[in-house]
């Protein structure tokens, strides 16, 4: 069974990668002007730039949470027994702690 690889939205992951390695995205937000954006896989970096660049103030990322880690951490051992998952430094957003919850847990 290979490895499911898992990051999140805007990790700068190069798209050949993603496919080649069959990269699961895993669930954030971004809140641009206190509207919540599903930020998933299929949305165009493209979108996010724009809700970006047309914001009145500045935009925050809420990160995957626990809950949405458990349960996709969930579907993908259905086909596998090791998860990787590849975060930005864990001072940066509080996916890292999300993540590491997630695990515990399961």
């Amino acid at each position: 069974m290979p490895a499911a690889v898992v990051t999140i939205p805007g990790s700068s992951l190069p798209t050949a990668l993603e496919r080649r390695f069959e990269v699961t995205i895993s669930p954030g937000k971004i809140v641009v002007d206190g509207v919540q954006h599903e930020v998933k896989d299929g949305i165009a970096y493209e979108q996010v730039l724009a809700w970006v660049k047309q914001a009145r103030e500045h935009p925050h990322v809420l990160g995957t949470s626990a809950a949405e880690f458990v349960s996709l951490f969930q579907r993908l051992a259905r086909n596998t027994d090791t998860i990787i998952v590849l975060l930005p430094h864990r001072n940066l957003i509080g996916t890292h702690a999300a993540a590491t919850a997630a695990r515990d847990a399961l």
